[in-house]
């Protein structure tokens, strides 16, 4: 529910106006610009005001230091061009993103807390992307929208078909939780300006969090055990958060979105380094969401990904090369999730519109994949999957590491902040959370030796 709302009215960037065009972007990119804000009229202030890059940073702070968000909900700094019939973001919406993320960095987190979670949406773009949009909540999303459009007529019915659609910036895709070799749990967090762990022992209590780096970070952090049972951490800065799976012969595999919108691959040599980046052949989409992957028990790797809508397969035998192999059309609006279903890997999505399950398996232990099989339910966005079951836990009392960021560990209370544009406004309710990786080295993939 929405409290109260705070407008600083700075021109839209598609104002004609000289003195209002591209305002926030020369904010952004001049300390010394100056850009005056609209009085509207009847409001409460009719004096004209100016702000400068150095004033807006200071309000925005000032307004994070008042009403202590544990949640901010923000525009793409960083969206991605060049999908067919797809308009560009508008320069309002990105610099925005850029002066809230630079707000969050220098706010931290609550008094209490410590650190803030940070998230970021698509905007034009995702008229590119599949419907996920559940019908329950479609329509009141969208009744919600045409009561704005109503008071946009220059928009019209350009975004209708929007409201379908929501995906973040960079998703956060499972694992980001893992049990060590003494079953200890360890669970992380890409905070607004951090990387965060939590930590419990078997039948103990979470202790945490724990700043572990300082930085600006895609959301989510992969973690995989090595071949000791030590626990790594996958925050490497890339094009989104990179994925790593523990190989067939206990190296690690690294896997991330490169500038292409493709795949890059990098692994772990004997010695503990780790070789350049390759570019992985075979995508058939642009990857949206981070590289997920799971070795079998038959030792063979495997690595899937959302191309946009459908999923994109590699599979890596031991001392072997990724090669492309394709499980069918298979439908999914995030990362797939997976198990091993006996000695068999299990994959499921969620379809496109409606949101409810499908799933495809291995026919045999290293096999061909079955045809597409519909589970149903209600619509989501991504599944919880564990150590083989799904669940948190098995009934026999077996840890069953948390995959969805609902389970990381959360105050009762929250508030809930968004930063939109044209206007830069914030909302509060009660709740009950880039760098960029250098374009991928260009050499052969090589066995291990």
């Amino acid at each position: 529910m929405v409290q109260r709302g705070n407008h600083l009215d700075l021109p839209d960037g598609g104002d004609s106006l000289p003195e209002h065009a591209l305002s926030l972007e020369k904010l952004w990119n001049d300390p010394n610009h100056v850009a005056p804000v609209i009085i509207p009229a009847g409001g409460p202030v009719q004096v004209q005001q100016w702000y400068n890059q150095a004033d807006l940073n200071n309000v925005l702070l000032a307004l994070l230091e008042e009403y202590q968000p544990t949640t901010i909900r923000i525009q793409d700094p960083s969206p991605k061009y060049g999908f067919p019939d797809q308009y560009d973001d508008h320069t309002d919406h990105v610099h925005a993103a850029k002066f809230a993320t630079k707000a969050v960095k220098a706010y931290g987190g609550t008094n209490a807390r410590g650190f803030v979670l940070l998230t970021r949406y698509r905007c034009y773009n995702i008229g590119a992307s599949p419907a996920n949009v559940p019908a329950a909540l479609a329509g009141p999303k969208s009744e919600a929208y045409q009561a704005f459009a109503a008071h946009d007529p220059v928009t019209g019915g350009t975004f209708d078909q929007h409201v379908f659609r929501n995906y973040h910036r960079w998703p956060v895709a499972a694992p980001w939780a893992v049990v060590d070799g003494t079953g200890k749990l360890h669970a992380f967090v890409a905070a607004g300006d951090s990387i965060m762990w939590w930590h419990q022992a078997f039948g103990g209590a979470w202790t945490g969090p724990v700043l572990l780096r300082a930085g600006t970070f895609a959301p989510g952090v992969a973690v995989a055990l090595n071949g000791s049972g030590l626990v790594h951490n996958g925050a490497t800065p890339a094009l989104g958060t990179p994925g790593l799976v523990l190989n067939g012969e206990g190296g690690l595999e690294l896997s991330a979105i490169n500038d292409n919108g493709g795949v890059s691959n990098a692994w772990q040599n004997r010695d503990g380094s780790f070789s350049g980046w390759i570019s992985l052949s075979g995508s058939t989409g642009v990857t949206m969401s981070p590289p997920v992957g799971l070795t079998s028990s038959t030792g063979r790797m495997h690595l899937f990904t959302d191309a946009n809508g459908h999923v994109d397969h590699w599979e890596q035998n031991p001392a072997g090369s990724l090669a492309f192999r394709s499980i069918g059309s298979v439908e999914c609006t995030h990362a797939p999730s997976f198990t091993m279903d006996r000695d068999k890997v299990r994959v499921l999505v969620r379809e496109h519109a409606d949101g409810v399950a499908d799933t495809v398996a291995e026919l045999t232990s290293n096999g061909t994949f079955s045809p597409l099989a519909h589970i149903g339910g209600h619509g989501g966005n991504e599944f919880q999957v564990g150590d083989g079951k799904v669940g948190e836990a098995d009934q026999h009392g077996t840890r069953s590491c948390p995959t969805t960021a609902s389970h990381a560990p959360r105050p009762a209370t929250c508030t809930d902040v968004l930063f939109g544009t044209h206007k830069l406004f914030l909302l509060r309710r009660t709740l009950g959370s880039c760098r960029r990786m250098p374009r991928s080295a260009s050499h052969p993939r090589r066995r291990r030796s």
